[in-house]
């Protein structure tokens, strides 16, 4: 990208909304097409196909993360596990699907995707 571009739609979601990701689309100067993110008091730019990688991945992550804490709380719940206790078993779980490839077919599985292997706290 060869300009920053302010997009005053974004500027104004963003001080309303100030922990969501905001999205624009927009057109460079030159014709070229990208993506305007907003996130708090960060901007970025991406082209399209990034923008469509990065939509994918979070509907997968947002998935995995849905599952994840159903299976935490079917811990706690149907076993009466401890929190810990649960991600300990979260934490088998993923390293069992990540190497069996009896489970998978032979294909080797990196879980959850493009994430560390951390069922809690912060994955920044």
């Amino acid at each position: 990208m060869t300009e920053r571009v302010v997009c005053p739609h974004c500027e104004a979601a963003t001080k309303a909304y100030p922990n969501a990701l905001h999205l624009e689309a927009g057109v460079t100067t030159g014709g070229e097409p990208f993506i305007h993110l907003a996130w708090g008091d960060k901007r970025q730019q991406m082209t399209p196909e990034e923008a469509r990688y990065t939509a994918q991945q979070l509907g997968t992550i947002a998935s995995v993360a849905e599952y994840e804490a159903g299976f935490v709380k079917w811990c706690q719940k149907r076993m009466d596990l401890s929190m810990d206790q649960a991600a300990v078993m979260l934490i088998e779980i993923r390293e069992f699907f990540a190497t069996a490839e009896e489970v998978t077919g032979g294909r080797v599985v990196k879980y959850p995707p493009e994430h560390e292997n951390k069922p809690f706290g912060d994955r920044r």
